[in-house]
């Protein structure tokens, strides 16, 4: 009887290093999106993307099996890097707008119009942590102009026509875009330009 063939034993794909690629990009890309954890990600991504190439070279050179393990890790590697970079530039940005109103100067105008004879007005206005405020007795119409620097957090002024009556209205600009307008009749009334 004859002998029978001796099967060789069937060989298990094997790609140490395109595994360790997969997992590290894998694990780098669930953290990629995240925001401060994401910082994580950086290592790991980019140690993905290395080692999965180093598989993917040892399995076109032969010495390892498994070349769509290291495809994988490449391609998840890559994408959690591309999370990273595109988190990098939004902070950047946001960074660079806190800068930019830090240092920018507002120009505050204030208009009070109408038929009223006199009017008490009130203004006031809040930039960079400072408040600047004033109240007057005038006759109509009424103009000022301020300048405040850094983040503008808000702007009043409230007038009162005076004790003959009439109409007031009252208007707040901010860097040539009108933020609040509002019209007052009699005496005692009150026209609010404020809470914008």
């Amino acid at each position: 009887m004859p002998d029978a063939p001796i099967q060789q034993p069937v060989q298990q794909p094997k790609n140490g290093l395109g595994t360790t690629g997969f997992v590290l990009g894998l694990v780098g890309l669930i953290f990629s999106p995240i925001p401060f954890i994401g910082v994580v990600a950086w290592p790991l991504v980019i140690l993905g993307v290395i080692f999965s190439a180093l598989g993917y070279v040892r399995t076109r050179s032969g010495v390892a099996t498994n070349t769509g393990l290291s495809i994988a890790g490449l391609v998840v590697s890559i994408i959690g890097l591309v999370i990273c970079i595109l988190w990098v530039a939004v902070f950047s940005k946001a960074a660079s707008d806190v800068v930019n109103q830090s240092t920018a100067t507002h120009t505050i105008t204030y208009d009070v119009t109408g038929d009223a004879k006199s009017a008490t007005i009130d203004y006031s206005s809040y930039s960079n942590g400072g408040f600047s405020d004033s109240s007057q007795q005038v006759s109509l119409p009424w103009h000022k102009d301020e300048k405040a620097t850094g983040l503008f957090s808000g702007s009043t002024l409230t007038v009162m026509p005076g004790l003959d009556g009439g109409t007031v209205t009252c208007k707040v600009t901010v860097d040539g875009t009108v933020k609040k307008q509002e019209t007052a009749s009699g005496a005692g009334a009150v026209a609010s330009c404020s809470n914008f």
